[in-house]
């Protein structure tokens, strides 16, 4: 479920020092060694973690509680 989005996504390994892409046409990853892209990071939640406070932006990030 986390990998087969029906769309294209970019994630870093860390490993290999490159970047990755899921190509949904293919349904796999490829391998991208001359680009640089910036990554936004997205992480899943336990469902009893909430966001007690802030907005997100850099001057007010969000505060995660349970």
């Amino acid at each position: 479920d986390l990998l087969d989005i029906g769309s294209y996504y970019w994630y870093y390994d860390g490993k290999s020092h490159l970047m990755n892409y899921w190509n949904p046409v293919i349904r796999g990853f490829s391998s991208n060694k001359i680009s640089n892209y910036g990554i936004r990071p997205v992480i899943r939640l336990d469902s009893n973690v909430l966001v007690v406070s802030g907005d997100g932006s850099l001057e007010n990030p969000y505060v995660l509680g349970k």
